[in-house]
């Protein structure tokens, strides 16, 4: 049996309508979503992820949804929680979070570490039955850095997250992992698991007008509407599955491309 299965950072749900149409387009069977907020005032919306699923049932398309907040953040003019989602058109059990690096280790933060690279993260994991099949589902969101460099926070995250691993039998793992392709974390994942995307083209930053902010950050750019220089994002899959096809989807309503990979179980 095939799935369609998709991975994503909504980039705070600040474009909800052009997530939703994106996702409706695709119609995946699978989606696990990053930077879902609660309370972010530019998403308009008090939680993003439901938000989503409400206007896909609008649209006659029905996913079960799970969503874990990993924290609240208080780098913003306004407070906002910000976590993981899963959404799935097939039962979903025995959802649960797993903190990747906690609440303690931000607290606690040496001064020189910028309050953005200890945020504590999380991988949400779910068992979702296909048939007569059940498969794993893990999405996460890893923490940032200069120059997406291994820091103390991102090494605890991978040791939990590979222990999360396990063996991998009939896995799916999907999220930004802010590692780039060349670097340890993914190797790490690779020896365990097989990644679905052979090519590794870049998925960030989808720059486009408007997007001042980026613009800002970045520098002008002559290459309108897509600046992208890295790859952060990936889907990997364990034994029990395998990888049928993989592409990279075209929106605007995020500074990230969303992956879709097409597998059978």
């Amino acid at each position: 049996m095939q799935l369609k299965v998709m991975s994503w950072n909504t980039w705070l749900g600040q474009n909800i309508n052009g997530i939703v149409d994106h996702i409706s387009q695709i119609s995946p069977d699978i989606v696990g979503l990053q930077e879902i907020v609660e309370g972010y005032p530019s998403s308009q919306s008090p939680n993003t992820a439901y938000s989503i699923c409400e206007q896909l049932t609008a649209r006659g398309q029905n996913y079960y949804v799970i969503y874990f907040p990993a924290f609240e953040s208080d780098r913003h003019p306004t407070r906002h929680k910000i976590g993981n989602a899963i959404l799935s058109r097939y039962p979903i059990k025995k959802p649960k979070p797993h903190f990747l690096s906690d609440l303690e280790m931000y607290l606690h933060r040496e001064a020189t570490t910028p309050p953005r690279d200890a945020e504590p993260r999380i991988a949400i994991e779910a068992q979702i039955e296909v048939g007569s099949k059940t498969i794993r589902v893990i999405n996460t969101h890893l923490g940032v850095s200069e120059e997406f460099k291994p820091t103390e926070y991102t090494d605890v995250q991978m040791e939990r997250l590979m222990d999360l691993i396990g063996t991998g039998k009939n896995t799916v793992l999907m999220g930004d992992f802010n590692a780039t392709p060349g670097s340890e974390y993914i190797a790490r994942i690779s020896r365990v698991l097989q990644n679905t995307d052979t090519e590794q083209l870049a998925t960030w930053p989808v720059i486009f007008e408007g997007a001042k902010m980026h613009v800002e950050r970045y520098g002008s750019h002559d290459r309108t509407p897509l600046l992208l220089t890295h790859r952060l994002d990936q889907i990997f899959i364990g034994g029990g599955v395998e990888v049928k096809g993989f592409t990279l989807g075209e929106s605007k309503a995020s500074d990230h491309k969303s992956l879709i990979a097409v597998l059978e179980i």
